[in-house]
């Protein structure tokens, strides 16, 4: 845009997020700050921890919680982005990713690309999800629909599933409600899980590995598979397991983020255990380490040539950072990077690793598997 002088005036890209809590919002929030100049959010209550990082220019309170979120009306969001010009519109989790879905053709801002909504309810539904990967021939552990505790009894005392199996609820984020059942009689069971319908599977033993893909019309452009331990994320090669994930996003023809979780075993195979259709909270990592999934999604649109990717790549977890130059290592480029990352956000950074160490963090980080 020119000013009366004439010269080119560089106009600020500013973003709208959309969140209905803070943990994996936050991950969000601090990927789009890398790339817009102001980043606001519009969230309910239980975002507004949101307010107090550095990376959110404003915060505004939805007028709904977050499990009627879709009841917001897009004429709202337009209204905010008008008076603060804002141009973009971006989901931060599985509740505003869905929301967009449904509202993006009455959103007048630009959204990040998102799939159908009935992609989106099939592979954010763990039961719908095992359907699919036995259409499509994918590897997925032997799977049982419970209505609830009477009906998982009753499978144990059929013996259709045996010790040790895991109980899952079909639609919440994370590991939340996710559940290790060891029984030594049927009626066990019902003391150890409190929700209902139960997903309940065959435990596979192994290493877990996820992968992430930023699609459209099926076609990666960026993707990450990695690996985590109690040090440090990996980013990995593995071709067998990004053919499988492609053969969904392919089915599809899926536009948006997509995310996998799968267990490989000792002897090389592996298992898709669930699917995440939107954004994801080691989002950063791969941020850090050169790919940026919110900025490639407003920025490839047009881009062709080979899908960009991170492999033979470890990023150090924060807590191993300070072991590292105690034990005379030197710090390399992406642990000055994470140094960085949590020290120019401290607050919000220590309120998150507070949430994390906390007992429902630990659970829904899956640490209870």
């Amino acid at each position: 845009m020119p000013d009366k002088s004439g010269r080119e005036v560089a106009v600020e890209k500013k973003c709208l997020i959309l969140a209905s809590g803070s943990r994996l919002q936050y991950r969000t929030l601090r990927c789009a700050a890398e790339y817009f100049g102001s980043v606001y959010v519009l969230g309910s209550n239980e975002a507004r921890p949101l307010s107090s990082s550095r990376a959110c220019k404003a915060f505004f309170e939805a007028p709904v919680r977050k499990d009627n979120f879709q009841d917001l009306a897009p004429d709202l969001i337009n209204t905010i982005c008008a008076d603060l010009r804002i141009d973009y519109i971006l989901p931060s989790d599985s509740i505003t990713t869905r929301y967009l879905t449904t509202t993006r053709d009455h959103l007048e801002p630009r959204c990040f690309p998102v799939p159908s909504t009935a992609v989106f309810d099939i592979l954010d539904n763990k039961f719908l999800f095992s359907e699919l990967c036995r259409e499509l021939e994918l590897p997925y552990p032997r799977s049982h629909l419970a209505a609830d505790a009477a009906a998982l009894t009753a499978l144990a005392e059929a013996g259709q599933i045996k010790p040790p199996a895991v109980a899952k609820p079909l639609n919440r984020d994370g590991s939340s409600g996710v559940t290790k059942l060891v029984w030594n009689s049927a009626a066990e069971l019902s003391r150890q899980v409190e929700y209902r319908p139960i997903l309940v599977q065959d435990y596979i033993c192994g290493t877990d590995v996820s992968a992430f893909f930023l699609c459209q019309g099926g076609t990666d452009l960026p993707w990450v598979i990695y690996r985590k331990d109690n040090e440090k994320t990996e980013f990995l090669d593995m071709p067998p397991v990004l053919e499988a994930c492609r053969k969904i996003n392919r089915h599809f023809s899926y536009d948006g983020v997509l995310g996998f979780d799968i267990r490989v075993c000792p002897d090389g195979s592996f298992y898709f255990l669930e699917c995440n259709p939107r954004f994801w909270y080691n989002m950063h990592l791969a941020q850090l380490a050169g790919l940026n999934f919110v900025a490639l999604g407003f920025e490839n649109s047009n881009r062709d040539g080979p899908a960009l990717n991170i492999r033979d790549v470890s990023v150090a977890h924060l807590r191993a950072v300070p072991r590292k130059v105690a034990t005379h290592w030197a710090l390399d480029r992406l642990d000055w990077k994470i140094l960085r990352y949590f020290g120019s956000d401290l607050v919000s950074n220590l309120w998150l690793l507070q949430q994390r160490l906390s007992k429902a963090g630990r659970m829904a980080d899956g640490h209870h598997l």
